[in-house]
Formats: structure tokens, C-alpha cells, sequence
């Protein structure tokens, strides 16, 4: 019984010591790598646009502004959100008073240049500004808060991305993350991250893009505590069977 007992304490103390290094990030000392600059990010159908529209005739601006400019009230992310263009599934945000503009497969400032084609005949001097409203990304897997999440930002890292969900739970594997990029004309990409190794920097899946999807995977310490769970259990029992037996015999 008590060999059983201090076999389990030294497994417990190992576990422990494992779990330590498991947590930390950025291992060992920085090396240089070439920073993996952020690619553009092409809208597509489906996608949320931001248009603020500004001219030296602030009432007219107002008609193509889903939040006129001007108007003091309260502005917050999810407000920008919901009053946002919409692509539709043919790729076409509707302008009020211009119709249907393509947009889908630019950028964002190719986006505005197109609009603020569009609004040429309509308004003079007209400054387009447009931001991705629907940066949306799916957190999975041993986070402490998985689901999807909204980013409101044009450009997210994976720490952030993490960051959105919490961070990673006891659990979760800083050596075995998952990251899955789906492209517009339907092919996948899928890269393998390590999150403890300083070149993650220059890789591709540093940036993470709208409707990415991000698994992280369990460590070994997650079987290991359920078995040991289950051995701390059966020696509770042993124990007390043991006192139960001593004190009447």
C-alpha cells in the first residue's frame, strides 16, 4: 500500500513539473527570423463592410451613411457591426441612390476607391473610408472560452486570437495548435503551429484572417490527470477499507 502510495506522489511531482513548461510561450532565447508581414485580406461574399462617407456637404454624406455623421450618439463595436454594408451572394453591396457595386475579391482600399468612383456624379470631394466589420474567427479545443469570435479589428495575430478566447486552458497545447484558412474559391489550407518556438513570427498563419478556424489540442497531462484521478479515487477506497479492517480486527 505504501509503495502504491509514494509511486503515485512521484508521478504527481513529474506531472507537475512537465505541466510548468507546458504553460510558457516563447521558449528559450528570441532568434531572428524575417516578421512575416500581413497579407491582404480579399472581401467576399458574406463579409460585413464598414462605409463612413465624409464631403463638404455633410446632409448628403448623411444619406449614404448607415450612422449619419454627426449624430452624437453612442458608438460602440457592436452598433458598428450591425449597421454595416452587407456583401451579398453576389458579391454587390447596395449604395443607397447608386445601386449594386461589386466589391467582392478586393481589398479594402480598393473597396473604397471603387465606391468612391461610384459616388463621383453624386457627391464633390467625397472621403471614403471602409474597415472590415465581420472579422470573424473560430477559437476550439482546450481554450477557456471556445466559440466563435468577433475581432473588430483589420489585422489580428494568434496571440490575440487566443487572447479573444481566453487564453488557453491547463490543458491546452502550446506545441499543437491547428490553424485551418478557408480561401473564397473553396480550398483549404491548414498549418501546423508551436507557439513556444520564436519563428512563428515568420509564418504565414502569425496573422489570422476572417473566417479562420484555430484548434488547440490537449497535452499528455490531460489522460494523465483522469488517470490519476481514478488511481487517487481507488486509494481513498483502499484506505479506508485498510482503517475499517484495523479498527475492528
Amino acid at each position: 500500500m505504501y509503495k502504491i502510495l509514494i509511486i503515485s506522489i512521484v508521478i504527481l511531482s513529474f506531472s507537475s513539473c512537465a505541466t510548468k513548461k507546458n504553460l510558457t510561450y516563447l521558449q528559450g532565447k528570441p532568434v531572428k527570423s524575417a516578421y512575416q508581414n500581413a497579407n491582404q485580406y480579399f472581401l467576399r461574399s458574406g463579409d460585413n463592410i464598414y462605409v463612413q462617407i465624409k464631403s463638404s456637404d455633410p446632409t448628403m454624406s448623411n444619406i449614404y451613411n448607415l450612422h449619419p455623421e454627426g449624430d452624437k450618439g453612442s458608438i460602440n463595436e457592436a452598433f458598428i457591426f450591425f449597421n454595416s454594408y452587407a456583401i451579398d451572394t453576389n458579391g454587390m453591396v447596395e449604395i443607397p441612390l447608386v445601386g449594386n457595386i461589386f466589391v467582392s475579391g478586393t481589398t479594402l482600399e480598393e473597396a473604397g476607391n471603387i465606391i468612391s468612383a461610384a459616388l463621383e456624379d453624386h457627391l464633390l470631394d467625397a472621403t471614403i473610408s471602409v474597415k472590415l466589420a465581420s472579422f470573424k474567427i473560430s477559437v476550439l479545443g482546450e481554450v477557456n472560452s471556445p466559440g466563435v469570435h468577433l475581432a473588430y479589428h483589420n489585422q489580428l495575430t494568434i496571440f490575440e486570437a487566443i487572447g479573444l478566447a481566453g487564453d488557453l486552458n491547463e490543458y491546452g497545447s502550446r506545441k499543437k495548435i491547428k490553424l485551418i484558412r478557408e480561401y473564397p474559391q473553396g480550398l483549404m489550407n491548414t498549418y501546423d503551429i508551436d507557439l513556444t518556438k520564436w519563428d512563428i513570427f515568420a509564418s504565414e498563419a502569425y496573422y489570422v484572417y476572417p473566417h479562420d478556424i484555430i484548434y488547440v489540442k490537449p497535452t499528455t497531462k490531460k489522460p494523465l490527470d483522469m488517470n490519476l484521478r481514478s488511481v487517487g479515487i481507488l486509494l481513498s477506497a483502499a484506505t479506508l477499507l485498510l482503517l475499517i479492517f484495523r479498527t475492528f480486527n
